[in-house]
């Protein structure tokens, strides 16, 4: 009948506008930051011995890291939860853990949690050094 879909239609759109609320909201807060204390070193890539990245790794990986870099943060902000349980097992106080292709370091607090320390790296720059939103 009319007003059973009429009842469905204005249930339907204050589901939409509660969950168009909380991501807004969501958006607003942005994602928690790592709480690791970093300083992003940029270093100039090096090609040694003649061996040079080639055309197409350069033009679809690296350029879309940085252009995508910016949005990177807020979707992109916690350890994967198998990274995370893998950590909290194995990266112990006094290890040393090496995070090559960090991207924003999203890994890092999961690592440093019980003590390890992280070094950590990746060839976009947009993505290592987080800019204020």
């Amino acid at each position: 009948s009319f007003s059973r879909a009429a009842a469905n239609a204005a249930t339907a759109a204050r589901r939409a506008a509660k969950r168009d609320k909380r991501r807004e909201k969501k958006r607003r807060a942005g994602p928690a930051a790592p709480q690791v204390k970093a300083t992003p070193t940029p270093v100039a890539i090096v090609e040694t011995d003649g061996v040079q990245t080639p055309a197409i790794e350069r033009e679809h990986v690296w350029r879309v890291y940085e252009a995508v870099a910016p949005q990177w943060h807020g979707t992109r902000y916690k350890a994967w939860p198998r990274v995370a349980a893998f950590c909290q097992e194995h990266c112990l106080g006094g290890a040393v853990v090496a995070d090559v292709g960090c991207g924003n370091g999203k890994m890092a607090p999961a690592a440093t949690a019980r003590g390890a320390r992280v070094l950590a790296c990746d060839v976009s720059a947009r993505l290592v050094v987080r800019r204020p939103s």
